[in-house]
């Protein structure tokens, strides 16, 4: 999108800041075993990525984008929805099968024991 690779935290920020010049309320770029990073337009923050035992990775990136939809969905804020995202993604990559999802359950017991 914006014509260049992005391979460092300041490249990350520079992006996020000329994506967000495009119009959207919200940058989140996503780093894979990194975790991700927000910018809102005025503050960046990177959330780091919850401990997960690979499996496969595959339909992680789905799992992610949706369980943040869906908790943004719900009503929660941003950076709530985020971590849910981040642990439920973690959760999907332990699990053979892109269709074979976690419950919420599990997500909510993982986001009680995981301190981050």
């Amino acid at each position: 999108m914006i014509g260049k690779a992005i391979r460092t935290p300041d490249d990350i920020r520079q992006a996020a800041e000329i994506m967000h010049q495009m119009g959207p309320q919200y940058i989140l770029i996503t780093l894979g075993k990194d975790g991700c990073w927000l910018f809102d337009g005025s503050t960046h923050q990177q959330f780091p990525a919850y401990p997960a035992v690979n499996i496969d990775t595959s339909g992680a990136g789905d799992a992610f984008n949706g369980a943040l939809a869906a908790r943004l969905a719900c009503g929660e804020n941003i950076a709530s929805a985020i971590h849910y995202a981040c642990v439920f993604a973690a959760l999907a990559v332990e699990r053979e099968g892109a269709a074979n999802m976690p419950s919420h359950e599990l997500v909510l017991k993982r986001l009680v024991c995981t301190k981050y």
